[in-house]
């Protein structure tokens, strides 16, 4: 089961944004991520340096820069360069990345440095390389030492076709990619001279650079500059969930295809992928009107890898619960199963960054015979972790040991296991919970007295509610469920409460949270009529299509119909759909999600100039206990593809920094973003807001 609508199939590429309750503030975006370059992991003279980022992948090496995307491949060769140049990366960035690649430990790297550019020195004698990154550009330039011979560069380009020189004077190539007419300078006393150059091309298709007379004295600086108009991405990559720890840094998740397994001959370039998706975890802190990138890692096997909710405690632990296909899924400690039981299956990972190569603490898989996804996830004071989400398999591990319900009564069933890494025998409690028809299990909370909650949507009529719900059957084809498990008990017992709850139409939750009174907080979308609502709403009736609500479920009135202590619509004209949702500690409560209507509440924003076109991600926050006036920030950005957000945090200090994905090229960045346009695959954004 894959949680986006059918209409987003679904590196990561970051844009960052600031809004203000009252205006936008400039900002600087956060560009591409991963947009660096980092030391390969096994060197070799063409391949030092990678960067994969949403364009493609990047390899430099000694006399040869190569690219590979999914859509196109070449490289840049120097002719006539000193093979034996030597390379080193300049401008280190405080952030490191970490790979955890399947289950070789002796495979797997940590604390591997971020460069801004990469050197070669003495490529051609008196002439050094520097290549760096610009937007969806690569830009190289070429230092020519006084007295230095600019003569002796001499270019090729493999891969993209014999190029011609247009009448702007810039490089053209059969395959789409041009280079821009370059450029010259030379920095003095009197400040930058431009010095005239231009290409000129040889009969064997190398080209050169024609410059016109200069201070042979002084260095020189030549700067051609490649970029691609459609190098689309050898990434797709998306941005799945968010959360903040208690410092006020930014933790994002999701999954990333991209090429790994690199085997690159000189020219052309060929990679390989090491196979499928694997999980990423990234940190952002607040940096000004921005953010920054702080912490990146990779970790998964050689098939597809999902992550679809993250943890991270005060202690520093960052858990990541998701599915994966992998049977050499990256594991470590004592085991749940012994080894993959087939399809996809549950994952749960707990990584505390701050330990380099044991940076992964503990990973397994839970799983049964058929495919079981991991949707929710939650972490309680002594380590122990919550997983709950669907499976379609016959059997799980330790459903007949106690559990509330140990078998699967039909179709996609809900499921929750307890897993204490540090026991000897880490499953703890293991359950199915459903009916003979979908259930659903999107979300999951732990509540003060040692209650686990877990919420979703369910269509079937038997779905086990208990005598006290508050709605004992079912409305509509799917109605949302909450459930509450006493883990102190075993069997029917540990089944403390279930209810429905819904209106007549189609009812979806996405996301689910408990604030620090206990009170159950649930987000989704409705096609309902009559979906409840409560007297204080911000609205109350439907505005067309599917619109997303927002409900606080009281845990203490649980049996009445006064459980729905809150509840309201949002949304426009045509459908809005919520994915994420975060709770601030004064009771603000932001949403995220998509929307197709083109009147979508805007507050505290101007309106965007132009009204979506297919699907724009929007962000909103609500004060519940300003009944009508609960909306105090709300907008949508997008640009003329679909654009989604799935995931929100929230801190004290009122930011919010949203995150999902988008197949638009014209997705709005502010001024600043290191990468101004998208490959035309799917990549990811986040978005700094600040709401006073």
């Amino acid at each position: 089961m894959y949680r986006f609508a059918t209409f987003l199939p679904t590196l990561l590429v970051c844009a960052g944004m600031a809004h203000a309750a009252s205006a936008t503030e400039a900002t600087r975006a956060i560009g591409a991520m991963p947009a660096w370059f980092e030391p390969v992991a096994q060197p070799r003279p063409h391949a030092k340096f990678l960067s994969r980022g949403g364009q493609g992948t990047l390899v430099v090496g000694q006399n040869v820069a190569a690219f590979q995307s999914r859509d196109a491949q070449m490289s840049l060769r120097l002719i006539g360069a000193n093979p034996l140049a030597a390379m080193s990366g300049s401008g280190e960035k405080s952030a490191r990345s970490s790979y955890f690649a399947g289950n070789d430990r002796a495979q797997w790297r940590a604390d591997v440095p971020h460069f801004t550019a990469v050197r070669g020195y003495a490529v051609y004698p008196g002439i050094d390389i520097v290549y760096h990154l610009a937007g969806n550009a690569l830009e190289y330039d070429f230092i020519v030492a006084p007295g230095a011979d600019p003569n002796q560069i001499r270019l090729l380009f493999d891969g993209a076709g014999r190029a011609t020189i247009d009448g702007g004077g810039e490089l053209v190539f059969p395959n789409g990619l041009r280079q821009k007419r370059p450029v010259a300078y030379q920095d003095g006393a009197q400040g930058r001279r431009e010095i005239a150059v231009r290409y000129a091309m040889a009969k064997n298709a190398e080209t050169r650079f024609v410059l016109e007379n200069y201070d042979r004295s002084q260095p020189l600086v030549i700067d051609p500059v490649l970029y691609s108009s459609y190098l689309g991405g050898d990434r797709n990559e998306t941005a799945t969930a968010m959360t903040v720890d208690s410092s006020g840094r930014f933790w994002v998740t999701g999954s990333s295809a991209s090429y790994n397994g690199l085997t690159i001959p000189t020219t052309p370039i060929q990679t390989s992928s090491k196979g499928g998706r694997d999980v990423f975890v990234a940190q952002f802190s607040i940096d000004g009107n921005g953010l920054a990138l702080n912490y990146w890692t990779q970790f998964g096997g050689g098939a597809d890898d999902e992550a679809t909710s993250i943890v991270v405690t005060a202690s520093g632990l960052v858990y990541v619960a998701g599915f994966t296909a992998s049977n050499d899924f990256p594991r470590g400690g004592a085991a749940v199963m012994a080894e993959q039981a087939g399809g996809m299956d549950a994952f749960v990972t707990v990584l505390r960054p701050d330990q380099g190569a044991d940076a992964l603490q503990y990973s397994q898989w839970f799983g049964g015979n058929k495919d079981d996804f991991a949707n929710a996830l939650a972490v309680d004071a002594a380590g122990s972790i919550y997983i709950a989400g669907t499976t379609q398999s016959d059997s799980l591990p330790g459903v007949d040991k106690g559990g509330a319900q140990g078998s699967n009564r039909g179709g996609f069933e809900g499921f929750l296991a307890k897993i204490t890494p540090t026991a000897a025998a880490p499953l703890q409690y293991s359950s199915y919970l459903g009916g003979d028809s979908s259930d659903y299990v999107e979300g999951i909370g732990l509540d003060a007295s040692g209650g686990v909650w877990i919420a979703g949507y369910t269509a079937s009529s038997n779905f086990p509610v208990t005598v006290d719900a508050m709605q004992a059957s079912r409305n509509s084809n799917f109605d949302l469920f909450v459930a509450r498990f006493n883990l102190s008990k075993s069997g029917l017992d540990s089944l403390d409460y279930g209810t429905f709850i819904g209106g007549n139409g189609l009812d979806v939750l996405r996301a689910m949270g408990i604030d620090a009174a206990g009170q159950i907080w649930l987000a989704g979308y409705t096609f309902s009529t009559d979906f409840p609502t409560s007297a204080n709403a911000f609205r109350r009736t439907p505005a067309g299509g599917a619109d997303a609500f927002l409900l606080r479920f009281d845990s203490t009135k649980r049996t009445t119909g006064a459980a729905i202590a809150y509840g309201t619509l949002l949304g426009g004209r045509a459908s809005d759909v919520v994915y994420g949702m975060a709770l601030s500690p004064d009771g603000r409560v932001a949403l995220t999600g998509y929307t197709f209507s083109d009147d979508f509440p805007v507050l505290g924003e101007s309106r965007p100039a132009r009204a979506p076109l297919g699907a724009n991600a929007f962000a909103a926050v609500l004060d519940p206990s300003k009944g009508a006036d609960a909306l105090v920030y709300s907008n949508f950005v997008g640009g003329g593809l679909n654009d989604a957000s799935t995931g929100v945090a929230m801190d004290a200090a009122g930011n919010i920094v949203w995150a999902g994905f988008t197949y638009s090229l014209d997705f709005p960045v502010t001024n600043g973003a290191a990468k101004q346009s998208g490959g035309g695959s799917s990549q990811s954004f986040v978005i700094r807001t600040r709401v006073n």
